[in-house]
């Protein structure tokens, strides 16, 4: 049971990573975050046998909206051989995160009237630094420290949550997802 109605003030996102070894004469330097509707987002990260893992991420859409999921990787492996020159993926993996109409994480109470549970959501596909930074204001939350971010990330701010785009995208997803639920459950 959603008390918070955190349901309407957001809606489901995924995105796609994959992950290969790479030539460190191949790799690219540093880290690139892609924007837009067709991004790639790409860094590297040591391996334990000391070779180089590269990450590419991307082919982000609203849960529901894609019943082939396997294409979202198919096209991740493309980019990153014709960019890359990179034989063999290694890694696959995918993600799914909420995001919220306001584009800003809800941090704090669960609802006006309870102090005992919190709340962190809407992170956006950000949750390694959205999700730290949530750890921080609900820790100073908890120990009634002021903290300089809660107000703006506040879970209770007033966001206009009934709009012609959320019902949209809710309804979207919904329609999207009960083919999906049907099927698996006959």
């Amino acid at each position: 049971m959603d008390r918070g109605l955190f349901f309407a003030k957001s809606y489901p996102q995924r995105s796609y990573i994959i992950g290969a070894k790479i030539d460190p004469e191949k790799a690219p330097e540093g880290m690139y975050i892609g924007v837009g509707k067709n991004y790639h987002s790409i860094r590297t990260t040591p391996t334990e046998d000391g070779g180089l893992l590269l990450l590419i991420g991307g082919g982000g859409h609203k849960v529901g909206e894609k019943s082939k999921t396997e294409e979202s990787y198919q096209e991740l492996e493309r980019y990153a051989h014709s960019h890359f020159g990179v034989d063999k993926i290694d890694y696959r993996w995918s993600s799914q995160d909420y995001e919220s109409f306001d584009k800003l994480p809800y941090i704090g109470k669960l609802t006006p009237a309870n102090d005992r549970i919190y709340v962190a959501t809407g992170f956006s596909l950000w949750g390694m630094s959205k999700g730290t930074m949530a750890g921080m204001i609900l820790s100073d939350l908890v120990q009634s420290k002021p903290n300089p971010w809660a107000d703006l990330y506040d879970s209770l701010r007033a966001t206009p949550f009934v709009t012609t785009e959320s019902i949209k995208n809710n309804l979207d997803v919904g329609m999207l997802i009960i083919p999906t639920l049907r099927s698996r459950i006959l």
